[in-house]
Formats: C-alpha cells, structure tokens, sequence
C-alpha cells in the first residue's frame, strides 16, 4: 500500500510539474548562418514516449534580451514524430558584424532544445559595383551567364585567386569538396582579402565552417551557399 501511495504522489507530481525528460526535439534543418533582414522558418519534430497535449514555448534572445516568443499546444502520439514550426523575423546586424542569436525551445516548462542562430549582412550581391569572378572547373555554371549580360572574368586555377581583393568570387555548381581539399584554404584567404565568395552547390563532399573560419566569425558575412538560380540577381 505504501509504495503505491509512493507511486501515485509521483505520478502526480510528474503531471503538475510538466514532466518532459521523454519527450525529444529534433531540429530538421540544421543551418547556422543566416541573412539578416528576413523571415524564416526552422522545422523541428516532437516525439514522446506517451501520447497527450503538451505546452509548447519558445523564445530568441541576444544579450539576454528576449527578442521574440510564441506559445502553442501541441497534440503528441506515441512513438510519432508530430512536425512543428518556428516563424523567425531576422534583425538587420550592424554592417560586417555577425549578430549571435540565442533560440531556446520549452515544453511543460522544461528545456528541450537549445540552438545559436548566426545572423550576418545583407546579401552581397546587392553591392554589384565589385568585379564578379568565375571560378568554374567542373564547367557547369558559365553557360548561366552566356544568358545574361554581366561582366565576369573566369579564372581556371586556385593559385589565381592569390591576386583578387575587393571582388564576388563565385565558386561553381559540380565541384567536389573530396577532392579539391585545398580549396577551403583558398576559400578562407581569400575572404581576407576583403572578398565576398558564394559556394553554389558541389557534386559531393562538404565544407566545414570550423576549419574555415577558425572560431573567428567576422568573415561570416562574406560567405554563402546558393545554386544557379542566384546568378539572375546578378542581372543590373
């Protein structure tokens, strides 16, 4: 009788309480780095192990200043994942300096997801008075510009990049990250030169920020990941 009476408080207590440790948040796109002056959507799924409704809370804070917070309920069944998201209106950060944005995710009143949001400059290619460069060895991307009048000049080998300061430096669709390793170097001096590089979209392999930027985050703002459709913007 005692341990059930023992079971039962517990029970209760779990329930005011809002007893979360077996529920799980799943971030679904897992960016970091984000143009500042826009909206954006982050998709997260919920799962638990017991269906019922549940209080979820989240906020976006800088500096511990609460920026942003919404709350809704949210029906969980077992062993489902229940699909939510998070409506975001970026800030516009102070020219070449990242904003660093705090997103925490709550529910029954207990933290479930903590996650830091990157926001840098507007898009660079809103300044189009830079020279534009080409750097296309998979030969995917110069037919794109053959459809538009923009002044370009392409470049064929990473020792090339050693002389462009002040420029859009584009890196061209179907390039593989395995086996070009030298290029992350090549990318990240030449972002101390003052360029502005857009990655668009490799054949395989990846990129890591950590190597690139080496925890110094004040080029963040002169890199971006795109594909072919952002050369049209380049249009004057």
């Amino acid at each position: 009788m005692k341990n059930l009476i023992c079971f039962c408080l517990c029970s209760l207590l779990m329930q005011s309480t809002g007893y979360a440790e077996d529920i799980r948040c799943v971030a679904v796109n897992k960016e970091k780095l984000f143009f500042g002056n826009q909206t954006i959507k982050l998709f997260y799924t919920v799962e638990t192990a017991r269906s019922r409704e549940v209080d979820f809370k989240w906020h976006v804070s800088v500096n511990q200043v609460v920026l942003a917070s919404r709350q809704r309920t949210l029906k969980l069944l077992v062993n489902r994942k229940t699909k939510t998201e998070i409506e975001l209106e970026l800030p516009k950060p102070r020219t070449g300096v990242p904003l660093e944005l705090n997103l925490n995710i709550v529910i029954n009143s207990k933290p479930v997801h903590q996650r830091v949001l990157l926001i840098v400059p507007e898009n660079p290619l809103s300044n189009l008075k830079k020279q534009i460069i080409l750097y296309d060895p998979a030969g995917e991307t110069r037919k794109h510009f053959s459809a538009i009048n923009v002044s370009h000049r392409v470049i064929h080998r990473e020792v090339e990049f050693a002389d462009i300061r002040d420029s859009i430096i584009l890196i061209g669709e179907g390039i593989s990250w395995k086996k070009t390793r030298t290029l992350t170097l090549t990318i990240q001096q030449s972002l101390q030169r003052n360029n502005q590089v857009i990655c668009l979209r490799p054949e395989e392999g990846k990129i890591s920020l950590t190597d690139l930027f080496d925890d110094d985050l004040k080029m963040a703002g002169q890199l971006q990941f795109s594909d072919s459709r952002i050369i049209q913007k380049l249009i004057p």
